[in-house]
């Protein structure tokens, strides 16, 4: 599918333009510390991956030490895994050499697809986009490696937010979706657990497995116009025009699930911390957050999760009030 990639500069910070290299990937199993590890030896590096901190529908992530030195997250991606998600057949039947054929493309498009959106985003160097730092292959995973952020905002937020640092988080996820969105990418699957918190505090978008990569040459009307279709996602984030899921939506999507963000923030970090929040009238908690700067995020997000999506805020430029 793609040849091993490593940057040309480390982390990206002297030079934005990844190169490929071929080299054989060796996956070994061992023990650190009398515990179960793997050793992978790819590109002319050695990871030790010590312990699985996320998992996916076809696919996990590790936490692993680069070259002995460097913290790294190493998404592994099942390949019988991710064709079998794109495989349509009914249960009781094996699937015909056309499904599979269709299938096999499928999931070549999805995982494409995310390798493409990494070397955007890498060439963007965007600080609050996840970056990717190699990817590899081997015959029976796809191995995407990125830095390794430990929080994730959920997690974040069970400490709570000063006002101030929920403008932050605000302003910073705003930020990151308009540089996704003028690389052409809709990321599709935004969520609190997508968003990572890094060392410095800041915020930082990962997770592009769902993401619909469009040609980087269209004009600001062209991918206004372009439409989307499917209701892939999370329950709950998912705005109106996709759980119907009929006349297709655009990268306003990205729109709505920002603010339903914004939304979340403000009630966990008013004492609401069920997961099925969106189903909690705002009015119970809403006397613990009034303050000016509290309500004009409310009145930014009226705006922003519009039901009608041509309604909708396509960009939200306004300053904070201090």
């Amino acid at each position: 599918m793609f040849s091993t990639l490593e940057p040309s500069a480390s982390n990206f910070q002297s030079s934005s333009t990844p190169e490929a290299k071929q080299a054989s990937v060796i996956v070994e199993r061992i023990s650190n510390d009398g515990n179960l590890a793997y050793s992978i030896q790819a590109g002319g590096h050695k990871y030790v991956a010590t312990a699985q901190v996320g998992s996916g529908a076809f696919g996990y992530v590790w936490y692993a030490i680069k070259d002995q030195t460097e913290e790294v997250a190493i998404k592994v991606i099942d390949k019988a895994g991710l064709l079998a998600q794109f495989v349509y057949c009914a249960r009781d039947k094996r699937p015909t050499v056309q499904q599979l054929l269709e299938g096999s493309q499928a999931a070549a498009a999805a995982i494409s697809a995310e390798y493409e959106t990494f070397k955007r985003v890498t060439e963007e160097q965007s600080p609050f986009l996840t970056p990717l730092l190699h990817a590899f292959e081997d015959e029976d995973n796809f191995y995407f490696v990125m830095r390794f952020y430990p929080q994730t905002l959920r997690t974040r937020a069970k400490f709570g937010f000063m006002h101030w640092q929920l403008r932050l988080v605000a302003a910073e996820l705003l930020l990151a979706l308009q540089h996704l969105h003028k690389l052409r990418v809709v990321h599709l699957d935004l969520k609190m657990e997508n968003v990572l918190i890094t060392p410095s505090g800041h915020v930082c978008i990962a997770d592009f497995g769902n993401a619909e990569v469009l040609d980087r040459k269209l004009t600001y009307q062209q991918f206004y116009n372009e439409l989307m279709y499917g209701a892939s996602g999370t329950s709950g984030y998912l705005p109106p025009e996709r759980v119907e899921g009929k006349q297709g939506y655009n990268f306003k999507t990205d729109t709505w699930t920002y603010g339903t963000i914004l939304l979340e923030l403000l009630l966990i970090n008013g004492g609401v911390s069920n997961h099925l929040w969106f189903q909690i009238a705002l009015a119970l908690k809403l006397t613990r957050l009034l303050s000016t700067g509290i309500l004009y995020i409310i009145s930014v997000m009226e705006r922003i999760n519009m039901v009608t999506a041509t309604r909708r805020y396509p960009r939200v430029t306004a300053s904070w009030p201090s």
